[in-house]
């Protein structure tokens, strides 16, 4: 295809999709209004909250807009699976990200965060009342609920109760992997998509959060070698509640442990 083609027709969706989708997200959504008085007039201080030029505020939309994400995701499309891709990224990205503003991206994940705790909570709620039913006669008001006023609790890896993120991996693998729930862990053992819950549940009347502390070398050896691990792992996804710098002692550089029998 003539690649002036391509530049008109790229044109076109963007220029329609600006028309028929961007204005109509703006007039019913962000709901923008030249007359309504900005945060940065609202509270003006000079320091924080200062009002600023229009066009002040287009360059740093556009720098948000085109960062490095947009920029280093179509090249990196190209070299892998060719042109289309490459510009199917940056049409699809402006018309549907860069038109709706990226503070509407935000929120959206924003919601979608929100979201998928208020589901954790009245899943919580259920297997109180209905599938464990140890709390059937519950009857808490929202309030209470957000102060956690039920019967037992619901701590996961990464807190302070658990401060070892891997321990996800054992969860998933009861789930089959995460594919049957559409979630998956990365490297990092984090959760994606972000907006994603995982847990444990204890019903134990007694049962309530703590913080584990911080720990110190020996504590790391016991860990490591319940897990299989060497110290040096072991500190690596410890390293939030360390009580020692391992650098500095050199600890865990080549040292090993074996799986306890």
């Amino acid at each position: 295809m003539n690649t002036l083609w391509i530049v008109v027709i790229s044109a076109l969706i963007i220029y329609l999709v600006y028309n028929q989708y961007a204005k109509r997200i703006d007039r019913n959504v962000i709901q923008s209004d030249a007359k309504r008085a900005t945060p940065a007039r609202m509270y003006m201080d000079g320091v924080d909250f200062m009002p600023t030029s229009r066009n002040i505020l287009f360059g740093y939309h556009f720098k948000a807009i085109a960062a490095a994400g947009p920029i280093v995701g179509p090249i990196t499309a190209a070299n892998l699976w060719g042109w289309a891709p490459s510009l199917a990224w940056l049409v699809l990205g402006v018309s549907f990200i860069g038109w709706a503003s990226d503070y509407s991206a935000i929120m959206v994940k924003a919601l979608a965060d929100r979201l998928a705790e208020a589901f954790a909570e009245r899943l919580h709620q259920r297997v109180r009342k209905e599938f464990w039913g140890y709390a059937a006669d519950e009857a808490l008001s929202g309030d209470q609920l957000i102060a956690e006023k039920y019967r037992g609790i619901r701590p996961a890896p990464g807190y302070p109760a658990q401060p070892d993120h891997t321990e996800k991996a054992a969860l998933f693998a009861m789930v089959g992997g995460g594919e049957d729930i559409g979630v998956s862990l990365t490297e990092s053992f984090a959760m994606w998509p972000s907006a994603s819950v995982s847990g444990l549940y204890f019903s134990h009347p007694q049962s309530h959060y703590f913080g584990v502390g911080k720990i110190e070398r020996d504590q790391v050896e016991d860990y490591a070698q319940r897990k299989g691990w060497s110290v040096a792992e072991a500190e690596k996804w410890l390293a939030p509640v360390l009580n020692y710098d391992p650098r500095a002692e050199g600890s865990g550089a080549g040292a090993t442990s074996e799986a306890a029998e």
